[in-house]
C-alpha cells in the first residue's frame, strides 16, 4: 500500500494544479496499483472538490461507494459535496442503519454522524440533523485526548496578556525593528467567517498571489511567545528574525508564473488573529483584512464542521472562544491604525458583493478589476 502512495500524491498535487490530462495517468496507476480502489477513488474525490469540479467528485464517490457502500469517508463527501435531496432518502437510512448496528471505529462514527447531519440539514429536517451533529462533535471530542487539556483560563490569560503587552507604544517599540515591506496580505478572523471567500477574492487580481493557509505564525508562536512558565511574555529579538525568515518564505520566486507583476501575497490563515498585533509591529505597512460574521451564524457554521469544530470540542468552549476573538478585536481595534487592520461582515461580503469587494480593494490599495468580482470563476484550489 505505502508504494502506491506516491501516485496518489503526485495526482492529487496535478489536479490541485488544474493539469487533469497529467493527474488522469497517475490517477490510473493508483488505483491500478492500491488494494482499496474506494480509498483511491475518495482521495481523488477530495482533490476534485479542491479543484472545484464538484460534478467529477460526485460521479467518483458514488461510484467508489457502489463497490464499498459502507463507507463512511465516502458518505461523509458525498454529503459534503452536494445538496442531498429526497432521492438520497435510500442511501441516508442505510448509512443510518449502518451507525444503529454499532461495531464501527469513532473516526467511521465521526464520519457518518457528520455526514448524517449534512444531510437531514439539506432536508430542512433541522432537529434531527443537530442531533447527529451534537453526537459527531462529542465523539471527535473524546477521540483526542489532548483536547480535554485545552483549558479556558490559559486561553483566557492569553488574551489578557495581548491586551496589556500589546500598547500602542509598545507596538511603536516593535516597529523600530521592523520590516518595511508591504508585500503581505494578512486575511484574519474566526474559522468559518469568510476568510476563504475573502482570499478568492483578493487572490483573483492579476497583482496578487496566495499561498494559501500558511502555519508559519502559528507554529513559532510557542517559540516567540514564552509560555514555558510564569506569565507569558514576547521574545522580541526572535520575532523579528522570524519576520526576515517569514519575509524570504513569501517572497514570490520561480513557481511563481509573472511573479515580477506581483504587489502582494495573501497569508490567509483565520488563526493569525491572535498575533495581529505582533504582526502589525513587524510589519507596519501590511495590511491585515479581518473577517467577521453574525455570531449565531459563526458558531454553528463551525460546529457543523468536521476538523473544525473538533478544535474546540463542547458547546461551552465554542460560545468561549468567541467572545474571546470579539474581546481581542475590541483591544485590536483601539491600538491598530484603520489604514492597515479593518474588519469587513461576512454578511456585507455576500449581499451587497461590489460595495463590499470596492471596499475592500480601495483598503488593500488595488485597483478593481472584474475578475475579483466573480470569486467563484478563480480557478486556484481551496483546500479548507
Amino acid at each position: 500500500q505505502e508504494s502506491v502512495r506516491p501516485f496518489d500524491l503526485i495526482a492529487r498535487a496535478y489536479t490541485e494544479l488544474q493539469q487533469f490530462e497529467a493527474a488522469d495517468s497517475h490517477w490510473s496507476l493508483a488505483e491500478q496499483f492500491s488494494p482499496d480502489r474506494p480509498a483511491v477513488l475518495r482521495s481523488r474525490a477530495k482533490a476534485e472538490i479542491a479543484a472545484g469540479r464538484f460534478e467529477v467528485a460526485e460521479a467518483l464517490l458514488a461510484e467508489g461507494m457502489e463497490d464499498d457502500l459502507e463507507a463512511p469517508a465516502g458518505f461523509l463527501l458525498l454529503a459534503t459535496v452536494r445538496k442531498m435531496k429526497r432521492d438520497d432518502l435510500p442511501l441516508i437510512e442505510r448509512m443510518q442503519s449502518l451507525l444503529a448496528k454499532g461495531g464501527l471505529s469513532r473516526k467511521h462514527a465521526v464520519d457518518l454522524n457528520f455526514g448524517l447531519g449534512k444531510s437531514f440539514d439539506d432536508l430542512g429536517e433541522y432537529e434531527t440533523a443537530i442531533g447527529f451533529f451534537d453526537e459527531a462533535n462529542r465523539i471527535g471530542y473524546e477521540l483526542d485526548p489532548k483536547l480535554a487539556s485545552l483549558g479556558r483560563d490559559e486561553a483566557r490569560a492569553f488574551t489578557d496578556f495581548q491586551i496589556d503587552y500589546f500598547t500602542r507604544e509598545r507596538i511603536h517599540e516593535i516597529q523600530r525593528d521592523g520590516l518595511s515591506t508591504d508585500l503581505p496580505i494578512f486575511i484574519v478572523g474566526m474559522a468559518r467567517s469568510g476568510t476563504t471567500l475573502t482570499e478568492s477574492i483578493l487572490s483573483a487580481h492579476s497583482r496578487v498571489q496566495s499561498r494559501g493557509e500558511q502555519s508559519f505564525w502559528p507554529e513559532r508562536a510557542i517559540e516567540f511567545f514564552r509560555w514555558s512558565s510564569g506569565p507569558v511574555d514576547l521574545n522580541h529579538d526572535l520575532a523579528i528574525r522570524f519576520a526576515h525568515e517569514y519575509l524570504e518564505f513569501l517572497t514570490p520566486g520561480h513557481a511563481y508564473p509573472g511573479s515580477s507583476e506581483c504587489r502582494h501575497v495573501i497569508d490567509k490563515n483565520p488563526n493569525n488573529f491572535h498575533y495581529a498585533a505582533l504582526l502589525h509591529g513587524l510589519f507596519p505597512n501590511a495590511k491585515i483584512v479581518h473577517l467577521k460574521r453574525h455570531a449565531v451564524a459563526n458558531v454553528l457554521s463551525i460546529w457543523m464542521t468536521p476538523e473544525v469544530a473538533r478544535f474546540l470540542g463542547t458547546r461551552e468552549n465554542l460560545v468561549f472562544a468567541y467572545r474571546e476573538h470579539l474581546r481581542l478585536l475590541s483591544h485590536l481595534r483601539e491600538v491598530l491604525p484603520e489604514n492597515r487592520f479593518a474588519t469587513f461582515r461576512y454578511e456585507d461580503l455576500t449581499s451587497e458583493p461590489k460595495a463590499t469587494i470596492s471596499a475592500m480593494l480601495e483598503f488593500v490599495e488595488l485597483e478593481p478589476e472584474d475578475a475579483c468580482f466573480e470569486p467563484e470563476k478563480n480557478s486556484r484550489a481551496v483546500l479548507t
